[in-house]
């Protein structure tokens, strides 16, 4: 099992030294995630964090509410609401997050908290806002390059101890598999699915922005979702259909993972 060197990355309430550490952490990673807090449920955003919400929604490959997240879990008892969505690391993305300021600067109540990134599903960065704490985890054999570009940035490394992979903090939502490649010619959509192999779970592959509402009225069952939603159900469907995968095997999707808000609950089971 493959072990990591845990750090603390200090020097990052310096604006600068924030940004290029950020644009550091979007050139090796996945994915990256952001927390949406409030207090209670009836509570607005604010007006900087929900602009900051709709400007990265493009970006958006899932979502949901939870109880725990990297480096944090909730204890509170006034049950607030913890909203926690996962971004492709597009080029834009990093643009609109590089006006926020410092990393300290990604705290309730005027921006979304605790970033955090992810590579391969791992969550390899994770902060807590409002602690001032950060994790840093880098493979001992392979950190030597990442740890020459950090000093190039200018923060420092404090070495904290180590721990093994399956430690880390697991997003499954960030891990990215490219489902589909288009040709503007004639419009055919060729699917990757990833290979399955007995014993794991299907790999969902999700397209960045994709919206899908499910409801239930007088003729039935209406599923609603933009292009980026219906290229990712199709994409499930055929990684469902894959000859290994075994009979009963099934995909859920729920408001609290990958459906809007008020979505009813959708299951697939493979017959």
């Amino acid at each position: 099992m493959t072990t990591y060197n845990r750090y603390y990355v200090s020097g990052l309430e310096d604006k600068e030294k924030s940004r290029l550490f950020l644009a550091m952490l979007f050139a090796y990673s996945d994915a990256f995630s952001l927390l949406y807090y409030r207090r209670k449920e009836n509570e607005k955003y604010s007006q900087n964090v929900q602009k900051i919400k709709e400007q990265l929604e493009q970006f958006r490959i899932g979502a949901e509410i939870v109880k725990e997240w990297p480096l944090t879990k909730q204890l509170d008892d006034n049950d607030p609401v913890c909203f926690f969505i996962t971004y492709k690391t597009e080029i834009e993305a990093f643009s609109i997050l590089e006006q926020i300021g410092c990393l300290w600067d990604f705290d309730y109540p005027t921006s979304p908290t605790d970033i955090s990134f992810f590579k391969d599903g791992y969550c390899w960065f994770e902060s807590c806002a409002h602690e001032r704490i950060n994790n840093l985890y880098l493979e001992k054999d392979r950190e030597d390059s990442l740890i020459s570009n950090l000093r190039d940035i200018g923060v420092k490394m404090i070495l904290k101890g180590q721990v093994s992979e399956d430690k880390l903090f697991v997003n499954k939502k960030a891990i990215i598999r490219h489902g589909y490649e288009e040709n503007s010619d004639t419009h055919d959509i060729v699917m990757k699915i990833s290979d399955y192999h007995p014993g794991e779970e299907l790999r969902l592959a999700w397209n960045a922005g994709y919206r899908i509402e499910s409801s239930i009225n007088n003729d039935g069952i209406l599923i609603t979702a933009n292009t980026a939603g219906l290229k990712s159900l199709a994409n499930h469907l055929l990684n469902l259909a894959q000859h290994d995968v075994p009979s009963g095997a099934q995909i859920e999707l729920d408001k609290n993972g990958y459906l809007e808000q008020e979505s009813v609950k959708i299951t697939i089971r493979k017959e």
